[in-house]
């Protein structure tokens, strides 16, 4: 999947400047993932969730926000939660060890369908490295086709509006000239 979206001249367009936003206020958690991609991505780094919450919501170029669940001041769910009402088509990836032991965090957090995946800390990046990277990569594929799409259905609404506008038009039009024809044909053919 990594090569079509590479080979896709749509797709390069996007990658090229999109940023991965990691959000987790235990700074090794940030430093570890910081060694691990941040040669391969374009990583944006938060301790502070209010923080990451302004930057991504004032920065179009996000594609992707990992966080933890819990953190001060701002859940990961409750980041989420905030982010998605401006920013829908970010992908969001929930990392947590679960200390409060909820149960239902998982379904919770898939079930409002604004969290692409779930993974459980402790992250090891020796054994899931790969899998890790292709979560990430498939959430920046699916921002990028969630992007194209509202771009395609804006374009569309805007073409259809015209097209409606020049229906609407060349039938005014006709029925004028057709009213307007006959007028004349009559007082021609008085004279």
């Amino acid at each position: 999947m990594a090569n079509q979206t590479n080979n896709n001249p749509l797709m390069q367009e996007f990658n090229q400047n999109l940023e991965v936003v990691y959000v987790d206020d235990e700074e090794q958690n940030t430093f570890v993932f910081n060694r691990q991609f941040g040669d391969k991505y374009n990583l944006k780094l938060f301790h502070k969730p209010l923080e990451a919450h302004d930057y991504i919501k004032n920065n179009e170029k996000v594609a992707v926000v990992i966080t933890d669940q819990s953190m001060p001041n701002m859940s990961g769910l409750e980041l989420a939660n905030n982010v998605w009402v401006t920013c829908p088509y970010i992908q969001f990836i929930m990392i947590t060890g679960n200390p409060e032991n909820d149960d239902q965090l998982m379904y919770k957090s898939l079930k409002g369908r604004k969290f692409y995946d779930f993974i459980s800390k402790p992250l090891n990046f020796e054994k899931n490295f790969n899998e890790y990277d292709n979560i990430i990569r498939n959430c920046i594929h699916q921002f990028c086709l969630n992007t194209l799409k509202h771009r395609y259905n804006e374009g569309m609404a805007i073409l259809m509006s015209m097209t409606n506008t020049t229906t609407l038009m060349s039938q005014m039009l006709a029925i004028s000239v057709v009213g307007l024809l006959k007028k004349p044909l009559i007082s021609i053919t008085k004279r």
